[in-house]
């Protein structure tokens, strides 16, 4: 089943690849292999910033859990890369199909980037920010594309971050009345006041 499963993902993998000979998909990709990521610190700055003028505390502990979730998604994957190793696509797409990025030899999966995508998208749906929610996935559903047309994710290692952000999403959302969460959320929002933030 496993050898089924990771042939269905080459297989899947050189079809999405093949797509960066196209000059057009070529040039969105360029661009959406990592722009979107950039998107998440931009939102959670302008709504903290909007917040602070609101003098809106719970807009602020709403923002936080956000942010929570996207740093839970990033220790998963740490953990999870301590475990499992995959290698990325490079080598396997430089023979049989189109390698357009390099990028540092790292282990694969599951994808950060779709991990901490995914982590905020679902936070967002979870916390009050449903419409920028579903406003932000086709950028997520374009990101996960381009980085396997640009050669540097397999299918599963997007498939994996997806999972993992998911689940971070879900577990902030699960312990977000815990008294500690609450301390954190004070502490953060009272030192930030005092810069005036």
């Amino acid at each position: 089943m496993f050898a089924q499963l990771f042939e269905l993902n080459k297989q899947l993998f050189l079809t999405l690849n093949q797509l960066g000979d196209i000059g057009i998909i070529r040039n969105i990709v360029s661009i959406f292999a990592d722009a979107p990521i950039f998107l998440i610190p931009l939102f959670l700055v302008g709504f903290w910033l909007y917040y602070t003028k609101q003098k809106d505390i719970s807009g602020k502990e709403r923002l936080l859990s956000v942010f929570y979730a996207t740093v839970l998604a990033i220790v998963f994957n740490i953990v999870i890369q301590k475990f499992v190793h995959i290698d990325r696509p490079a080598e396997f797409a430089r023979s049989a199909g189109h390698f357009l990025l390099n990028h540092i030899p790292d282990a694969s999966f599951p994808s950060d980037h779709a991990s901490v995508w995914v982590a905020f998208i679902t936070a967002l749906m979870l916390f009050g920010y449903k419409t920028i929610g579903y406003i932000v996935i086709p950028f997520f559903v374009i990101m996960f594309l381009s980085r396997v047309i640009w050669g540097v994710h397999w299918p599963l290692d997007i498939l994996g971050g997806t999972i993992v952000g998911v689940v971070s999403g879900f577990a902030i959302a699960a312990i977000k009345e815990n008294p500690y969460i609450g301390k954190c959320n004070r502490f953060i929002i009272d030192t930030a006041h005092y810069f005036k933030l």
